[in-house]
């Protein structure tokens, strides 16, 4: 890793991580929210976003958790690359992750919230970030921890 990327990847204590948790779960409860309302392009586009947080947040958490660092940097392939570094129970989470994060500038910026993160759900609503989210949930109680976690 070069010294720009290193800088862009800092250390995190067990509590910054657990807190960037409970962010990641804020975040699918206020997308959670936007889905109970009546369909329209808003709200899509608001719960594409809304998952794009989320698994940003939560991939921060199973690093600063698992690792002790997590990235910083606006290239969130780096978090990515990052999550490919943990043994996780699910394998598939950092390529989907990077499906979710393809998605980051339409989901935040157009006005069209398509096309939207999809997780394998209908292309007729917006993807839920429930069994994505899930799955980081999982990997946050499972395997090793940092050791001063």
């Amino acid at each position: 890793m070069s010294p720009r990327e290193s800088a862009r990847v800092i250390s995190c204590t067990p509590a910054e991580a657990r807190g960037r948790r409970e962010q990641a779960k804020a975040i699918i409860d206020l997308g959670e929210m936007v889905l109970s309302e009546p369909a329209d392009q808003t709200r899509s586009n608001m719960a594409a976003a809304l998952v794009v947080l989320a698994a940003i947040a939560a991939t921060d958490a199973i690093c600063g958790l698992r690792l002790g660092r997590y990235s910083r940097s606006q290239d969130h392939d780096t978090a990515a690359a990052l999550l490919d570094t943990v043994d996780l129970p699910d394998s598939t989470l950092p390529a989907k992750l990077r499906r979710v994060l393809a998605s980051k500038d339409n989901a935040h910026y157009s006005p069209d919230s398509s096309p939207r993160p999809t997780l394998g759900h209908s292309r007729d609503k917006p993807a839920s970030s429930g069994p994505l989210l899930g799955r980081f949930e999982m990997s946050f109680r499972t395997g090793p921890t940092h050791p001063s976690s």
